[in-house]
Formats: structure tokens, C-alpha cells, sequence
């Protein structure tokens, strides 16, 4: 891998710094200097005039995942600073309209998070790099599984079941579920960890006092895949 790519996959390339006053970010078509993409495709064009083209060919070689894992908090991070997703742009304004029409207003709050959205610019330029197409199903699970939510009021949680901590207080570990195969588990001690979905049937049916210990099994378990 290329210093250069390298430097574009791990480290944010600008930094940015919020203005004082309110201003309805939505409406402009730059900000501090930086062209805002109108949607997906812009976002593309704009991508391909900021990577060069041995950068791009070294991305597509790549497989999504390990992309969009090492991207989020390199040039993710740059697309989320710099493209206003944290100052509700008119980029951003798009993803909340195009996830009310698709899914319906109010939902997938997660997919609505800069994180997310980031990943799903991420997704759809490597589907772009790689001459494949994708659907919005497909941006909205690379939305969902791009990182944990940064905050516990904006998920909501599909289940939950109750565990014993270590000094003998019960307390509840929550899901939310990211696919098919895939969840993520809060829980105090550990926060945000992303699990299998097979793996929450053992936690749920594990005794109470030993559930704890599942659920660290089954958070370093997904760590080694």
C-alpha cells in the first residue's frame, strides 16, 4: 500500500472549524471554500478529481470491507468535515430525503448519522471504482454497519436481555440489528460492539450470572474475524 493512499485511509486531510453564527448551511453550495456535492453521483465526480488515479486503482483492488474500515476515519472523516455532514448541508439534506422516501419519515435513524452517511458515499464510489452497481439496500446496511452510534438516544434497540455485572448488580444489554448476520450490543461496561447474530441466541439463553461473560466472548470473537 501507498504512503499516499495510506495517508488517505488513516488520517483526516483538513481540519475545519464551525462558524459562530447560524446559518442554514442547506442553502449554500460551498462551505469554508469546499464545493458541497448535490448527491450521490456529484459526490463521485468530485472523489475522482480529489483521488489520483493511482489511488483509485489501489482502492479498487481492495475488498469493500477493509475500504470502508479504513477509510472512515481518513477520508470519511474528510467527507464528513468538509462536505458540512455534521452542519445539516444540502449533502446531507439529500441522504435525510432520500431515506424518508425510500424508508419512510422518521426512520433509520442510524443511516441518518454523518458516520453513516460518510460510509455510504465510501460505498457507492467503490461500487463506481469497481464498474458495479448498487442499490440503496445496499448504501443503507454499509450505513448501518459503518460504525457504532455515538449516541444512545439515536438507535433504536430491537431487543434486550438482562445480565449480572461483576460487583452482582443486574443490569440490561441492548441489540440493534444491523442485517441478517450482524448486531450491534451495548451494554455499560463495554459500550457500542458489533456481534453475530448467532451469537445473541447464546446470550439470551445463557443463565443471568453468566451472561456477562458471553457477551465479552462474543465481542472478542467477532474482534478476530
Amino acid at each position: 500500500m501507498t504512503r499516499l493512499l495510506l495517508f488517505i485511509l488513516s488520517f483526516g486531510c483538513f481540519i475545519f472549524s464551525y462558524a459562530q453564527e447560524e446559518i442554514d448551511y442547506s442553502k449554500l453550495d460551498s462551505i469554508d471554500g469546499v464545493y458541497i456535492p448535490v448527491d450521490l453521483d456529484d459526490c463521485v465526480r468530485q472523489l475522482d478529481i480529489i483521488l489520483s488515479d493511482s489511488v483509485k486503482t489501489e482502492i479498487a483492488e481492495m475488498n469493500r470491507s477493509s475500504f470502508l474500515g479504513l477509510s472512515h476515519r481518513g477520508l470519511g472523516m474528510w467527507i464528513r468535515n468538509n462536505w458540512g455532514l455534521w452542519r445539516r448541508s444540502r449533502l446531507s439534506n439529500y441522504f435525510h430525503k432520500r431515506i424518508d422516501e425510500k424508508y419512510g419519515e422518521g426512520e433509520m435513524s442510524l443511516a441518518r448519522h454523518p458516520d453513516s452517511m460518510s460510509a455510504g458515499i465510501l460505498s457507492y464510489y467503490y461500487h463506481y471504482l469497481i464498474n458495479k452497481d448498487i442499490d440503496w439496500d445496499t448504501i443503507k446496511s454499509d450505513c448501518k454497519s459503518s460504525s457504532c452510534p455515538s449516541n444512545d438516544t439515536e438507535i433504536q434497540f430491537d431487543s434486550a436481555t438482562i445480565y449480572i455485572d461483576k460487583q452482582g448488580n443486574r443490569k440490561k444489554a441492548h441489540f440493534s440489528y444491523i442485517s441478517d448476520d450482524e448486531a450491534w450490543i451495548y451494554c455499560e461496561e463495554m459500550r457500542w460492539n458489533k456481534i453475530k447474530r448467532e451469537d445473541m441466541g447464546s446470550i439470551e439463553y445463557a443463565k443471568e450470572d453468566s451472561r456477562y461473560e458471553k457477551i465479552k466472548e462474543s465481542i472478542e470473537k467477532n474482534k478476530k474475524l
